[in-house]
């Protein structure tokens, strides 16, 4: 699992709501999250503006380091919202 994934899935966003707000079609999504593709450049740029994270925690697999940074990131994004 890629980073990416764990943010959707964080989230609760569907592969097919990240394509309508990427205007792109969901099978390059799940390309993504197989492994099959990687994400563009111009993709990996729209989604850390959309995430507040940075290219690594998009595209790296998820180990314990990365999951606890993007649950912070998370968290904190939250909580800007919220206050």
């Amino acid at each position: 699992m890629i980073g990416l994934e764990y943010i959707l899935f964080t989230k609760g966003m569907k592969k097919s709501e990240l394509a309508r707000d990427l205007n792109i079609g969901r099978s390059s999504v799940s390309d993504w999250l197989s492994g099959r593709r990687k994400i563009s450049k111009r993709c990996v740029g729209m989604l850390r503006q959309k995430f507040d994270v940075s290219e690594r925690y998009l595209t790296s697999e998820l180990d314990f380091d990365l999951k606890t940074g993007i649950d912070k990131r998370i968290k904190r994004s939250k909580t800007i919202i919220k206050g």
